[in-house]
């Protein structure tokens, strides 16, 4: 019993400290080590007491004594099933965490289904060769953390519970592991295939992406004799070196030795002849580099251009006058009249330009609005707001009663207009009609004497000779006046 026990705790130290702690961590290798050095001791002496002194395997402790229970067995803590934080807390000396949450379950070991009770099931451990545990229909056992492990209530089976990296979920990566246990390795790189640089010259530079446990450039053209194409084809770091691929300037004795859209002119590799390409070569008489034909300078008498087949012509006059609008002409009318809508400068006709139109009263070509042609092209005239030599005023309205009369001078009191604030305006300067010079309306006390008034001494005072009627004083008017003793009106 003794050794079995050993055995047993020697295998789960080694399996737990290696498999729990997810990848080769030399410190915890150590403490296996240790572990299962010390456990290797200890079985050992397990040995030596269970074979007895002389080997014939009678034993001589306390269990011949009728002791049934083994003095150098670790007391059981905790039964399959049941919570732990250690092996040391279970009986069976397993304690594997579940998923999702990671507290740890105690569970048995097993050879076979027999081992187990229910609905448990013997399953191996991933990551060792002889090592099986029951495990419920219920429970997942997850010895990574990463919520898929082994057991029957796995959501997902993680073909390796070392790893936390490797599970279902994983996404695939280039570094031959199958890492979503999909029993494929590194299928599904999506950059396998794309094109890259090799770093190779010439066209050995052309690769694919291609994965063999990394990702590497893969090269797809292979080195061959050099062509004269404008290729570095043996990948050398040269164009055209070979014989026949001769460069622009560098002597031939034909076409052939030239270098691809090259040609043997003169001993000398050059660019083929072409017109337009600038250069003036037989039988050309002239390549001005495009493939068009010039005309003179504008108003100009003649001259020779360039044409489009790089021959020498003479090239088509233009100017104002010659029907067709060009050299910064707004207008070309065929003409030289200044009496229509384009006038013999070519240039559109408007008001300003100093060139009178029939539909224009005036063009004086100025801007100012004072002078004798107004800015619209009309002569001057009251009225139209603008104040001219000889106008007082100019409103621009034909409104008679206001301050600026239709005669554009300024209204007064005794132009016949009532304007405010006269009460009247009867167009003369006479005091003694029914308006005075003032533009007042007549009234007894003004000073003035009016048609009906006897009197009108301009005061109210109706003690002195004329009364506030503007009649003469006299006795018996009902008004005290000096020299009167009294005066009853009767």
């Amino acid at each position: 019993m003794k050794l079995h026990y050993l055995l047993s705790t020697t295998c789960l130290l080694t399996l737990l400290l290696s498999a729990g702690c997810g990848g080769d961590q030399p410190e915890v290798e150590a403490q296996a080590d240790t572990a299962a050095d010390t456990a290797a001791d200890d079985t050992d002496a397990a040995l030596a007491d269970d074979t007895g002194a002389d080997g014939s395997g009678t034993t001589t402790d306390a269990t011949d004594a009728g002791d049934t229970t083994p003095t150098d067995t670790a007391e059981a803590t905790g039964e399959t099933g049941t919570a732990c934080a250690t092996s040391a807390d279970c009986d069976s000396g397993f304690c594997l965490p579940v998923a999702p949450s990671g507290q740890g379950i105690c569970v048995a070991r097993c050879a076979s289904i027999e081992d187990c009770d229910g609905d448990e099931r013997c399953i191996p451990i991933p990551g060792t060769d002889a090592e099986s545990v029951c495990v419920s229909a219920t429970l997942c056992v997850d010895l990574d953390g990463d919520l898929a492990g082994f057991g029957p209530g796995c959501p997902f089976a993680d073909c390796n519970d070392a790893d936390s990296s490797v599970q279902p979920a994983a996404a695939e990566v280039c570094n031959g592991v199958d890492d979503d246990c999909n029993l494929r390795i590194d299928d599904g790189i999506t950059e396998v295939g794309d094109r890259c640089d090799t770093g190779f010259p010439g066209a050995c530079a052309d690769g694919q992406i291609a994965c063999d446990g990394e990702l590497r450039c893969e090269q797809r053209v292979a080195p061959v004799a050099e062509a004269c194409n404008l290729s570095d084809d043996d990948c050398d770091g040269e164009t055209d070196e070979a014989a026949g691929c001769r460069q622009a300037g560098e002597p031939c004795a034909s076409s052939a030795d030239c270098a691809a859209a090259l040609d043997c002119q003169a001993g000398l590799c050059a660019a083929p002849a072409a017109c337009g390409d600038g250069l003036v070569q037989p039988p050309e008489g002239c390549d001005d580099g495009n493939a068009s034909t010039e005309t003179c300078a504008y108003g100009s008498a003649g001259c020779t251009v360039c044409d489009a087949g790089c021959t020498l012509v003479g090239g088509a006059i233009s100017f104002c006058g010659d029907g067709i609008p060009n050299g910064g002409e707004a207008c070309d009318d065929g003409n030289t009249s200044d009496a229509d809508a384009c006038t013999s400068g070519c240039q559109l006709a408007r008001c300003g330009d100093g060139i009178r139109q029939l539909s224009e009263a005036c063009d004086d070509g100025n801007a100012d609005p004072l002078d004798r042609c107004a800015n619209d092209c009309t002569l001057p005239r009251c009225g139209d707001g603008i104040v001219q030599a000889g106008e007082a005023c100019d409103d621009g309205n034909a409104i008679d009663t206001d301050s600026c009369r239709n005669l554009c001078v300024l209204a007064s009191c005794g132009d016949g207009l009532l304007q405010a604030p006269e009460q009247c305006d009867d167009g003369n300067l006479d005091d003694t009609d029914s308006c005075t010079a003032r533009c007042i309306a007549a009234a007894c006390g003004d000073g003035f004497v009016q048609p009906g008034e006897l009197c009108d001494d301009g005061n109210t005072d109706s003690s002195d000779g004329c009364t506030n009627a503007c009649e003469p004083a006299a006795c018996g008017d009902g008004i005290l006046q000096l020299g009167e003793s009294c005066d009853d009106g009767n």
